[in-house]
C-alpha cells in the first residue's frame, strides 16, 4: 500500500523537473474535472466518476476516461473520484485505529470538503476505521512482495530462533484483531497458539545459509 506521500505525488505532480509543482486536482489540471459518464468529454480539465456523474454511481474500469487519459505522469490511473483509496497514514482517534483515505468515490459531492472542494482536490484527506470493509474503499499495490515462508516474522528469509523469539513474545495474546504477522501470528486467526508454532516448526531453517567453519 502507498504511504500518503506517494499517493499524492502520483495524482498531483507535475513531473516537469520542478519538485514542488503540482496539480489541484488528478486529472491534470487546477479546474475540477466534470462528472460524467466514461468515456469523458471534457479535453482540457479531464473528466471524473464523482458527484452523481455516472447515473449509476457505480466503479469504472481503469483507464475508462479516454477523452482526456486518467493516467498521471507517473503510469496511474483514476485517482480522482471512483473509489476512496487507502494509504499507509495511520492515526489512533478515541480509541479507534484509522487509515487515511484519498481522491474521493463515485457519490463524493462538490463541497464535501470546503465550499466549492470536492474530496479530489489536493488538500482533501479523509480517514476511515482500518480493521473495517467498504464497497467505496480501495487501495493501490505499489510493489509485488517476494513469497515470504510461514514462520519468517522478521521477513529475513530465514526462519530460526529469531523469528520464534516474536512468537514467543505473543504467546497467548488472544483476541487481538491487530495482532500481525510479525507478532508471530502465522496463521492469521488473530491469536498466538500452537497451531503459530507449528508452522514455525514445518519451516524451520527454509531459507537460511550458514557458513560452516572447519579445520583445514
Amino acid at each position: 500500500m502507498t504511504s500518503e506521500d506517494e499517493w499524492y505525488k502520483a495524482a498531483y505532480h507535475k513531473n516537469d523537473g520542478v519538485t514542488g509543482n503540482y496539480w489541484d486536482y488528478p486529472t491534470g489540471s487546477d479546474t475540477p474535472p466534470t462528472a460524467e459518464a466514461p468515456p469523458g468529454t471534457d479535453m482540457l480539465n479531464g473528466s471524473a466518476n464523482y458527484d452523481g456523474g455516472w447515473g449509476d454511481i457505480e466503479e469504472t474500469n481503469v483507464g475508462a476516461y479516454t477523452a482526456k487519459p486518467s493516467s498521471s505522469p507517473y503510469g496511474t490511473f483514476d485517482q480522482g473520484g471512483n473509489a476512496w483509496e487507502w494509504n499507509e497514514s495511520a492515526l489512533n482517534w478515541e480509541g479507534y485505529s484509522l487509515r487515511g483515505v484519498r481522491g474521493g468515490e463515485a457519490s463524493s459531492n462538490v463541497g464535501e470538503g470546503a465550499p466549492g472542494i470536492s474530496a479530489l482536490h489536493a488538500m482533501f484527506r479523509g480517514l476511515t476505521p482500518a480493521n473495517e470493509g467498504y464497497n467505496d474503499v480501495g487501495l493501490r499495490v505499489v510493489e509485488n512482495p517476494e513469497p515470504i515462508n510461514p514462520g519468517d516474522a522478521d521477513r529475513n528469509g530465514c526462519v530460526n530462533f529469531v523469528d520464534f523469539a516474536f512468537l514467543a513474545n505473543h504467546w497467548g495474546d488472544w483476541p487481538q484483531p491487530s495482532t500481525q504477522w510479525q507478532d508471530g501470528d502465522f496463521y492469521d486467526d488473530d491469536v498466538v497458539d500452537m497451531n503459530d508454532l507449528s508452522l514455525l516448526a514445518d519451516f524451520w531453517l527454509d531459507g537460511c545459509t550458514y557458513l560452516i567453519i572447519g579445520e583445514n
